[in-house]
């Protein structure tokens, strides 16, 4: 949560002139975090992560013109087109790899195999290659491509990762289709990074340390604010008292994967996740008492005081030590002073709402 705030984009406060503030960290909080990123669109499918990090906010730095999430040094897994003058995309789809097709139409666009393209560096790479390119429009121009209304083609082009943020390979990520809808499934998420990348914008990981981590997941074509969060826990590797131990795996990240369905070797850990509506650093901490905002969802002004926040300030305490995520989890606060506040479950509902249009700040 501390990465989340106000003014945030789909936040509260957040408005239009702000631009894209994404994620940051207080200024009071030193160092940064190392974000995984892995997208299932814009790098799977030529089996690649993206190695980002998240720190302060400085300006106007970071993706997009406000906030603090950066990509580590080097390129990352893709690149965004651009139109021209005219609105011609910058790239199609080159024919000698999809069978003849500059583009498909739009009204395939949820069935169409062409999801994605490539340019030179990433032909070969994932475990559906050889994979669909994409060339110049002027190039397919020459060669003979007469656009058509709805023509489609991917925004971003898929390529070969280069320097630290190409650090995080993506081997073994499998997609299985639900019996009645085959753009509905599960997905088991397999990603590698050595444990120490030499890399100044990389958290080294060595036995025997303790470490806080944290997972989130964005599903349903959601962004910002509606995404699924997890607590913060610790984990360490060989010996380190934290929520669960890490079994370190030899290997360069590029080799053959591990029996993951071995759970004696490698137990399982079952984590709940839950949707955190508006829930913001400002109002952890209690900087927003005294607010209220009117919910769209019922038309009820939402009350922005945080019961915990003497505790979080003045004991230390953590969300786990008040809050369990799911209803149905037993409460048992990891340190001692915590109390049932009850699960995220139902509190974030109650919060401006989940999945609603932002609630309209006071006044």
């Amino acid at each position: 949560m501390i990465t989340c705030h106000d003014n945030s984009r789909a936040m509260p406060e957040w408005c239009h002139e702000d631009g894209e503030v994404h994620k940051y960290l207080p200024d009071d909080v030193t160092g940064r975090l190392d974000m995984w990123h892995h997208r299932l669109a814009r790098a799977n499918p030529i089996g690649l992560s993206d190695d980002q990090w998240v720190g302060q906010r400085t300006g106007d730095e970071g993706d997009g013109d406000g906030g603090s999430r950066h990509g580590d040094d080097g390129t990352g897994p893709f690149a965004t087109a651009t139109t021209d003058d005219d609105g011609n995309p910058q790239w199609v789809f080159d024919p000698a790899t999809t069978g003849g097709a500059f583009a498909f139409p739009f009204n395939e666009l949820w069935t169409s195999p062409l999801r994605n393209f490539v340019d030179d560096t990433a032909e070969d790479l994932g475990p559906n290659a050889p994979n669909p390119v994409g060339i110049d429009y002027a190039d397919a121009i020459a060669m003979g491509y007469e656009p058509s209304e709805g023509d489609t083609v991917p925004r971003r082009r898929l390529r070969m990762g280069e320097g630290s943020r190409g650090d995080i390979t993506a081997f073994g990520t499998t997609f299985t289709a639900s019996a009645g809808d085959p753009l509905f499934g599960r997905w088991d998420s397999n990603i590698q990074r050595q444990l120490d990348t030499g890399n100044g914008d990389d958290t080294a990981l060595a036995d025997g340390n303790i470490y806080n981590i944290a997972f989130s997941v964005h599903t349903g074509m959601v962004t910002v604010r509606d995404h699924h969060v997890s607590w913060s826990y610790t984990m360490s590797l060989n010996g380190g008292d934290a929520d669960f131990q890490a079994v370190k795996i030899d290997g360069t990240g590029t080799g053959t994967l591990p029996d993951f369905s071995d759970t004696d070797q490698f137990p399982v850990m079952d984590l709940n996740l839950f949707l955190p509506g508006i829930t913001s650093y400002e109002f952890l901490i209690g900087e927003n008492a005294g607010l209220e905002y009117i919910d769209p969802a019922t038309g009820n002004a939402v009350d922005q005081s945080h019961a915990g926040s003497a505790g979080m300030l003045d004991q230390g305490l953590g969300c786990r030590d008040c809050h369990t995520a799911a209803s149905s989890e037993t409460f048992d606060p990891p340190n001692a002073g915590g109390f049932n506040g009850g699960a995220m479950e139902a509190l974030a509902g109650q919060r401006g709402g989940v999945n609603t249009p932002t609630p309209l700040p006071p006044g």
